[in-house]
């Protein structure tokens, strides 16, 4: 509503400052003139009556602008906007051919410029008119007398004001459309802004109990297996959930805040498995001036331990995260036992990650998924540098 107000505002005050400007030009010009030729002489009668000439149009403008163009700009009517339109220029082109055009009389006219004779020193007598006098039709011989045309012909200067009337409305028209386009798009901005902004705080809580699930199900594991390593797990679960509680809410973290969260989660997956499993990470120190959205990797992290660890065989999980030329790095490769990695890659997990990236950067990231027979990876690359408006 605040948005409309203000477009609106901004589209009468330039159609305010468009007619007073229309109506201050013919005193501007006679004065000018009058200053720079001395045969000339500025009469207020002249002025009122361009001014007078302009009423109609006026009229016109202020008759389409309030009541007919909102009906084809608001209520999207546009038979009876084209009807109405019609019906408008047809008063107005009766009006002009009736009374627009008059005949100028034998004798001075009320209010204009007399003929004017100029004499000068060593020159003929000769007479000066005003430009509104030299360029009016003249009378026919034996009709003297103030008299309008007949309305049965059109003369050029008719035609010509009609003309006008209808670029007038076209231009009416095309600026209303104009302030009506941008508040219209002012009005998605803010749309898309909340809507991107629900996503997000959607997907955010999707991950959450989703890491919670799995997180849950390792200790319920460890209870039968080491109860001691169980209380362990538990104490480094308390760690990971205050880093969910106290940071997940927040639109950008630190790079290096993310990385000590995985670095808590692989040592929480570390008590839980054998030396079977390989777990190796490269992942850097003192990163804290690169800022990203939180619990963006752990999806990766959480499904390549869900999915590439078994205890019959050798497995590896192979994490690492590097910042090179303004770009963000990540790289999860880990073994593949079963099919259960490929049905997770169309899953809802990835999907939704996978989204959330997509609201985030735009199109600049690249995430790719190798799915092979024996091994699984994730790359992600992303931008050090975020647009804040879209997280």
């Amino acid at each position: 509503m605040e948005s409309s107000r203000k477009y609106r505002l901004y589209e009468n005050l330039l159609y305010l400052i468009l007619w007073v400007i229309l109506f201050i030009t013919p005193i501007a010009g006679f004065f000018f003139r009058s200053t720079n030729d001395v045969h000339f002489v500025f009469h207020w009668s002249d002025v009122f009556h361009i001014c007078y000439e302009f009423i109609p149009f006026l009229v016109l403008f202020l008759i389409h602008n309030f009541i007919i163009a909102p009906l084809l700009i608001d209520k999207n009517k546009r038979v009876t906007y084209l009807v109405l339109v019609i019906a408008l220029l047809a008063c107005f082109a009766t009006y002009q051919l009736t009374y627009g055009v008059q005949f100028k009389p034998d004798g001075p006219m009320p209010g204009m410029n007399e003929p004017r004779a100029m004499h000068e020193p060593g020159s003929h007598d000769r007479d000066v008119f005003s430009p509104m006098e030299m360029d009016r039709p003249q009378p026919p011989k034996g009709e003297p007398g103030l008299k309008p045309r007949p309305p049965i012909l059109m003369d050029n200067i008719s035609a010509i004001k009609i003309f006008i009337a209808i670029l007038m409305l076209g231009m009416n028209l095309g600026v209303m459309l104009f302030f009506r386009g941008k508040k219209d798009e002012e009005r998605m901005a803010e749309l898309e802004k909340r809507n991107l902004k629900y996503q997000l705080q959607y997907l955010k809580y999707q991950v959450n109990p989703h890491f919670f699930m799995n997180t849950l199900n390792n200790i319920h594991a460890l209870v039968d297996i080491d109860p001691e390593q169980a209380k362990r797990t538990i104490v480094e679960l308390s760690k990971l959930m205050r880093y969910v509680l106290y940071e997940a809410d927040k639109k950008l973290i630190s790079l290096q805040r993310e990385i000590d969260f995985i670095n808590h989660y692989i040592a929480l997956m570390r008590i839980r498995y054998t030396d079977k499993v390989k777990i190796t990470t490269d992942m850097p120190q003192g990163v804290s001036n690169i800022e990203i959205p939180p619990l963006l990797f752990i999806l990766f992290v959480e499904n390549a331990f869900k999915h590439g660890v078994s205890y019959q065989k050798d497995s590896f999980i192979d994490i690492s995260i590097k910042v090179e030329n303004d770009r963000i790095h990540f790289r999860c490769l880990n073994s593949k036992h079963d099919s259960e990695v490929m049905e997770e890659a169309g899953g809802i997990g990835l999907t939704n990650a996978r989204k959330r990236l997509e609201l985030i950067y735009g199109n600049d990231f690249t995430f790719e998924i190798m799915n092979e027979p024996l091994t699984y990876e994730v790359n992600l690359e992303l931008p050090t540098n975020i647009n804040t408006l879209k997280v």
